[in-house]
């Protein structure tokens, strides 16, 4: 007999086949959410991995498009360029710039500031500023202070090729004046002088800076009026003080690198504290613009030997003592700076990379370092880029970073 339409039809076995539709249960729908949490979780790691991947060769690229401006200064200048100047404090330089712990009134120098009418041996400016007429960037450098439209100043332009894509700071920064990052306060000043040949105590019409991911080897491209960097400067009973592996005149040229342009780094990524990528301080950080700082350079050595400052120092190889930045013969509101030399690389999650002025901490001071996890990318002087890991040999990397210091062996890439 046929079953009535409003009856299922009845399977081989005796079960009645329902044709209605029904919801998920709760357990299938939670077996659901439970395979896509997974997936997702999976899914995850690996596009975190492709967005770095991404990253690291932007910034590979930048320090190439780095150097062929570095290529270009140096064809048209015969020379590389320079970290730019420390000037006296209270002289009647046109910029008053300070980078100081404490009260910025007890600080005897300051930056100097991009000029572009100065050549190479002159330049005031950083190293970065004098690049930038080889990166498309003329006006920035043309134009270091526009008083009709101080937005439109030179030092006030984001420059995109210094700037590293897996750390995303924010770039201009504005400068407030103070950094409360640090475990004691850290002073700036930012003044010009409106007046030629007086002192420059007036405020910049605008505090916003920009600033670079990347920093010039100090042997490479010292301060001006750096003098001889063949040796320490060790004095007596040292007969014969230690080599450096700098070279005696600076700005330095190609024939002066005799480690070979291919075993020599000229810029790489600096360290840096998490904590600090946008507060817009000048901690180890001063802006592109500013010269003579270490916001642009980093493995400055100290004048003395890292043995004799251990044996002859209070407080040992590892501080601010005759090095070219916050020098601790100057009337510091406290004595001690965390200053490593020779300088390694440091990963910008180094739980001692932070804003603790003691020994062992800030150890972005001086260093070179990335957010990358693969390691830290550096530009040589054949405008080649290479990328090595935070273990590297440290010896084999100091190495790496004299121009004349006897053909040290390549440590290898990470």
């Amino acid at each position: 007999m046929k079953p009535y339409p409003s009856q299922s039809p009845v399977s081989d076995f005796g079960f009645r086949i329902s044709h209605g539709r029904r919801g998920f249960t709760l357990l299938e729908l939670l077996v659901v959410i439970g395979i896509i949490a997974v997936l997702a979780a999976m899914l995850f790691p690996a596009v975190q991995r492709l967005r770095e991947m991404a990253n690291q060769t932007k910034c590979i690229n930048n320090l190439r498009q780095i150097g062929m401006a570095m290529t270009s200064h140096v064809g048209t200048h015969q020379c590389f360029p320079m970290n730019g100047a420390v000037i006296s404090n209270g002289s009647t330089y046109p910029f008053g710039l300070t980078s100081f712990p404490g009260s910025p009134a007890k600080y005897t120098n300051m930056w100097g500031m991009g000029n572009p009418q100065l050549g190479p041996k002159d330049q005031t400016g950083s190293w970065a500023y004098a690049l930038l007429s080889y990166m498309e960037e003329t006006n920035a450098y043309t134009r270091p202070l526009d008083l009709n439209n101080p937005n439109n100043s030179g030092y006030a332009q984001a420059i995109a090729l210094y700037q590293c894509p897996t750390r995303g700071r924010i770039s201009p920064q504005v400068n407030p004046g103070a950094d409360t990052f640090w475990s004691r306060p850290w002073s700036f000043n930012q003044n010009w002088a409106p007046v030629p040949g007086t002192i420059a105590t007036t405020p910049l019409p605008s505090f916003t800076w920009a600033k670079t991911d990347y920093a010039g080897n100090y042997l490479m491209m010292p301060n001006k009026d750096t003098p001889d960097l063949r040796r320490f400067s060790d004095p007596p009973p040292s007969a014969v003080p230690p080599l450096l592996g700098g070279v005696r005149n600076y700005p330095i040229t190609l024939s002066d690198i005799t480690d070979g342009a291919s075993n020599t780094i000229v810029v790489g990524e600096k360290a840096m504290a998490i904590g600090a990528y946008n507060t817009g301080g000048w901690v180890w950080d001063e802006p592109i613009f500013a010269g003579g700082s270490g916001g642009t350079t980093r493995g400055a050595p100290p004048s003395m030997s890292p043995a004799y400052l251990a044996a002859n120092t209070t407080n040992g190889a590892d501080s601010n003592q005759f090095v070219p930045f916050y020098d601790d013969p100057c009337p510091l509101s406290f004595g001690y700076l965390p200053f490593y030399y020779p300088s390694f690389l440091v990963p910008d999650n180094d739980p001692a990379n932070d804003g603790n002025i003691v020994a062992g901490r800030m150890r972005f001071a001086n260093n070179w370092g990335s957010a990358h996890l693969a390691g830290v990318n550096f530009l040589f002087a054949d405008g080649s880029v290479r990328t090595f890991h935070y273990n590297v040999d440290r010896s084999l990397f100091q190495g790496l970073l004299t121009p004349a210091g006897g053909n040290d062996p390549t440590p290898p890439e990470s």
